[in-house]
Parts: C-alpha cells; structure tokens; sequence
C-alpha cells in the first residue's frame, strides 16, 4: 500500500511538470494523420543490420509507407528506395551554436536532400524549427520536400493523462532517439502493423572510457560499421555526456518503448520489431508476413 502510495504521487507530481513543461515546448501543430497514405508503415533506422534487411524484405515494403531517419538521404539507399516520409528530431539539425562537425554533417545532409528528392516526400521534424531558415530552405529550393512539425514535449505521469497528451499531439515519451518519435508518429496515424528495422541498439558493448575519463561510445550506422570509430557523445550538440548522462539516456529510451508498446495496444497498432539481434526487449519479434 505504501509503494502504490509513493507511485501515484510520484506520477502526481510527473503530471504537474508536464502539464507547466507544455506552457514552455508545445505549440501549436497540423495533425499529421492526413499524410498517411497506406495501412501499414515500415521504419528503416539506421543501425548495422539494416542493408541485410533491405536485401531481405525489399520487394514486401512496396506499398506501404517507408519512414527513413536522421542521415539516410547521405547514402545511395535513399535515391533507390525513395522513402516518403522522414523524420529527424536532434536539435543539432537546426540549432547555431553546436560544434563545426555537426555543421558539416547536417550541410551535407540538406544538400542531399534538395539535390535528390525527385518524389513527394514528407519531411516531420520537432515545432522548435518551425521558422528556422535552414529548414524552412528545404522546401523553398525544393517543391517536392513538404514540412511537417510535431511537439516532443517530454510527457510523464499518471498513464490516462500521458495518453491524452500523446493522442492530442502535445508531446511524447522523452525522444532520446529519432526512433521514439518516429513510433509515436506511426502508432498516432493509427497503421495497422509497424514493422521496425534497423534498430539493433547494441551499444551497451561498445561504451568505453578512455585514460582521459572520457566517455566514448562507438554509434555504428549500416553505413559506416565497417569504419566507424569510438567518440564522445554529445549533449546538445555541444559538451561530450558523461558516463552516467550515457547510460541515463540509454535507460531513459528502452524505457520508452515499453511506454510507447502500451500506448500502440490502446490504439490498436502492432509494433513488430523485425531487427536481428536487437537489444530492444519491449516489443514483439518477428518478420514482416
């Protein structure tokens, strides 16, 4: 009685900060349930078995809605498999002050974007861009990009309330990786089954701490596993996370996703999580029928 107690107060007082979190990060959106185009949605994150499962499934993903995240359009992938929706959530994509290797990166990636979307594609990023030149750009030097902004207001709490919240569009489970919105985003539009790639999350194994005390975490990527190397990861675009932020956040996004599962039951949405070797224990394995 005294733990049910403790946790409906806890869950009391994680209400109330959302509810005053809402007055600082949500604004007003469109829904974005009028750009579904199918009844069922494959998302294509970026870790190392996706190429695998691209060879794998490739001929069953036509005719339904493919979702490609953060740097896909930097690869030959992105013009082959011309996915029509994308969805980026770092704040490094849009924000001034953040290190000259994040500039870089994200230059590249808009120029890859305007230079090879020949299609219709629905580009979903957080409200905290909306009216930031560089992204309100894409659209401007090309029609075919279409801009779509959504509230990641982090969201806790009492469950009934959370639901509302995540139904209403102000806000989701903490998005500590693109994977969470983009889930939020597809159990939202209501699809009938969710099919995930790409999200192997293994970098448990991979974190290490150098003679500097620097934290390090090798964050492979199906396009660079061959290459990729340890490095700091960084908080904001700007300071490298201590050990303990790491790992925090890594809690903090596999303990979304059981949040997340609940939600897409409620919503009558299958979540299959189609990645060999995840490490992902919230949602059902399987492969796509």
């Amino acid at each position: 009685m005294i733990v049910a107690v403790r946790d409906f107060i806890t869950d009391l007082v994680n209400t109330f900060l959302t509810v005053v979190r809402m007055f600082f990060f949500t604004r007003p959106v469109k829904s974005v349930s009028q750009i579904k185009s199918g009844s069922e949605a494959v998302i294509l994150a970026n870790g190392p078995s996706l190429t695998g499962s691209i060879i794998k499934y490739r001929e069953k993903f036509i005719g339904k809605d493919l979702y490609c995240v953060n740097n896909f359009a930097m690869t030959e992938l992105y013009s082959d498999i011309k996915p029509g929706y994308y969805v980026l959530t770092g704040p490094e994509y849009w924000m001034n002050k953040v290190g000259d290797l994040y500039i870089t990166m994200r230059e590249e990636l808009f120029r890859n974007l305007i230079e090879k979307t020949t299609w219709k594609l629905h580009l979903l990023i957080p409200v905290r861009a909306r009216g930031k030149k560089i992204i309100e750009s894409l659209s401007e030097k090309n029609s075919n990009i279409h801009i779509h902004y959504y509230n990641t207001c982090p969201v806790e709490g009492l469950r009934c309330v959370n639901h509302f919240f995540y139904s209403s569009g102000i806000g989701m489970p903490r998005p500590h990786n693109v994977l969470i919105p983009t889930l939020m985003l597809t159990v939202r539009n209501r699809y009938k089954n969710v099919y995930v790639f790409g999200a192997d999350h293994t970098w448990l194994d991979k974190i290490t701490v150098n003679d500097k005390n620097e934290a390090l975490v090798d964050q492979q990527h199906f396009y660079d596993s061959g290459s990729s190397k340890p490095g700091v990861m960084y908080m904001l675009g700007q300071r490298p996370r201590r050990l303990f932020e790491i790992l925090h956040k890594l809690m903090l996004a596999f303990r979304a996703y059981f949040d997340i599962l609940e939600y897409s039951r409620k919503k009558r949405v299958k979540i299959v999580n189609c990645t060999p070797g995840s490490l992902i224990d919230a949602f059902d394995r399987g492969e796509m029928d």
